[in-house]
């Protein structure tokens, strides 16, 4: 973060405005995608799993859930009873994976929730849900980004 200020300090004691706002924009863009990379979880709920991916939110009724499994390179497979998967950005792998084993303790939670909610024949059809994901955060510095970025076209241009 100091070298990034510092970049930003250099151009604007040359008085490099355009320079200045198209850093900028940059650093927020990076940080708008390290802030969607860096909230991507699994949430267990009474009666249905969420996943946060970066750009997609999965809503699954554990009744919906066939199979969960730890793959063997420390990520996490999610399969829905009409075949679909759904891989938690969450769990994507890692070398600390296979030390700590937090995909299969996260499987196995999964697991444990899914058979405590035996499926009965349901009255209507449930299953996952998909959407866009926002995070307000990540969106907001992606607005400031292409405002910035205007900022800079302008400040050149004149």
């Amino acid at each position: 973060m100091a070298m990034y200020l510092i970049v930003l300090l250099a151009a604007l004691a040359r008085k490099d405005y355009a320079t200045a706002w198209f850093f900028a924009s940059a650093l927020c863009t990076i940080s708008a995608l390290l802030r969607r990379i860096g909230s991507c979880r699994v949430v267990l709920y009474d009666d249905f799993l969420l996943t946060e991916n970066p750009i997609r939110t999965y809503s699954i009724p554990y009744t919906d859930i066939r199979d969960v499994e730890a793959t063997s390179t420390g990520g996490l497979r999610i399969e829905t009873r009409n075949k679909k998967e759904v891989h938690p950005f969450a769990f994507g792998g890692s070398m600390l994976d296979n030390l700590f084993k937090t995909s299969e303790k996260a499987a196995s939670d999964i697991k444990n929730r899914k058979d405590a909610r035996r499926p009965s024949p349901p009255k209507q059809e449930v299953s996952h849900t998909q959407h866009f994901r926002r995070c307000r955060s990540a969106d907001s510095l992606l607005i400031i980004s292409a405002i910035s970025a205007v900022a800079g076209l302008v400040t050149k241009i004149i």
